[in-house]
């Protein structure tokens, strides 16, 4: 059938999960796109200060994992539709939320702090 994603495995001691850990280890959005059965997520991009990964999803949705390799000083970039192989303007939703990107008529605009990550959902 389908892939699914990989099995979590925890690296910490439950017993002493901080409260960051935990919520993401609950969050929804992440869980859904994780146990995905479409594909595994694809390495789409590596530039050294860059990873982008795209998962296409089964409701036709695409997730995209935007992840800083930067050591110091801001991500700013700016990818056009077509970099990111979709269509024209989709509606955007982030899994953790931030406000820092924007989605304009041509493409979107990310901006990360070092070591930062987003993953952003484009809902077909």
């Amino acid at each position: 059938m389908g892939y699914g994603g990989a099995p979590l495995i925890l690296g910490n001691d439950p017993r002493n999960m901080s409260e960051h850990t935990l919520n993401l280890l609950k969050n929804h959005t992440l869980l859904s796109i994780q146990e995905d059965p479409v594909e595994q997520g694809r390495l789409i991009l590596d530039d050294g200060d860059l990873m982008i990964w795209r998962k296409y999803l089964k409701n036709g949705d695409t997730a995209f994992l935007f992840v800083s390799l930067k050591k110091d000083g801001q991500l700013k970039r700016s990818f056009s539709y077509k970099d990111l192989n979709l269509l024209a303007p989709r509606k955007l939703k982030s899994a953790f939320s931030k406000q820092y990107q924007m989605q304009n008529k041509h493409g979107l605009d990310i901006s990360l702090n070092p070591h930062d990550c987003e993953l952003l959902i484009f809902i077909n």
